[in-house]
C-alpha cells in the first residue's frame, strides 16, 4: 500500500512477472495505473511530490523508476551505486525531478542529473545509522529518516542534520515515518510511537497509552 498519481491510496502487485498499480479514490473505484512489462519488478513504494506531478516508485531489487507519462518509464539503476548494489526501501519525492531514497547503504538524493548519498560518515553521525528503513518530508520541507540508530533531519536549506536519539525516541530502533495533514510527523519504533509536533515539542505513545503492542 503506497500513493498514487493523485496521492491517493494505491495497491502494488506483481500479476505473474508484470507490475500492477491499482489505485483508490474516496468513493472507492479503482483506477490501473499501466506500467510497461519491462518493470518486471514490485514497486515497494510510490511517491509524487503533489497531485499529478511525476511518480517515482522503488522497484524491489531493480532500483528507482521515474513514470514521465503513460507507458513512458525510465528505470534508475546501475548508474547509482547505492542502488545497483543496495536495498531500496522507500522514497519521499521534494519535486518531479527531485527525490529522496532509502536505503541500507545511507540516503540517496536524486536532482535531475545530479545525485548524492548521505551516510553516516558522510554526515558526521547527523545521519544516525546508514541501515535507512524510511523517509518521508515535513511540510517545513525537512527530511525525515528513519534508521536503526534513530532519525536524521535534513535541513535542504541550510543543508545541515538534526538527530533524534534514545533521549526522545521509544527507541532507536526505527521502522517507519510519515507525515499528517497537521505536519506532525509520526515515527514508529520496535518499543512505540513518537509524534513531533508542528512546534517541534514530542510526544510518545506505548502499550500503556492503547497501543496493542509496541
Amino acid at each position: 500500500l503506497t500513493r498514487g498519481l493523485q496521492q491517493e491510496p494505491m495497491f502494488t502487485a506483481l500479476a505473474g512477472p508484470v507490475a500492477t498499480l491499482l489505485s483508490l479514490d474516496a468513493d472507492g473505484n479503482r483506477t490501473e495505473v499501466a506500467v510497461p512489462a519491462a518493470v518486471n519488478a514490485l514497486p515497494l513504494a510510490c511517491d509524487v511530490a503533489a497531485p499529478g506531478g511525476t511518480m517515482w516508485c522503488v522497484l524491489e531489487g531493480a532500483g528507482v523508476g521515474r513514470r514521465n507519462g503513460e507507458n513512458d518509464w525510465r528505470i534508475i539503476f546501475q548508474e547509482v551505486p547505492a542502488l545497483a548494489g543496495g536495498d531500496g526501501r522507500d522514497l519521499a519525492v521534494a519535486a518531479d525531478d527531485q527525490v529522496y531514497v532509502a536505503t541500507d547503504r545511507g540516503v540517496v538524493f536524486l536532482s535531475g542529473n545530479s545525485l548524492r548519498t548521505f551516510n553516516r560518515a558522510g554526515t558526521g553521525g547527523g545521519l544516525p545509522g546508514d541501515d535507512v528503513r524510511a523517509v518521508a518530508l515535513g511540510g517545513d520541507g525537512r527530511l525525515y529518516a528513519a534508521t536503526d540508530a534513530g532519525i536524521g533531519i535534513y535541513n535542504a536549506e541550510t543543508m545541515e542534520w538534526e538527530t533524534l536519539g534514545a533521549d526522545v525516541l521509544p527507541s532507536v530502533d526505527v521502522l517507519s515515518v510519515a507525515v499528517a495533514p497537521d505536519n506532525s510527523v509520526w515515527a514508529g519504533t520496535s518499543a512505540g510511537l513518537l509524534k513531533i509536533n508542528p512546534d517541534r515539542t514530542t510526544e510518545t505513545y506505548g502499550v500503556g497509552d492503547g497501543l496493542p503492542s509496541a
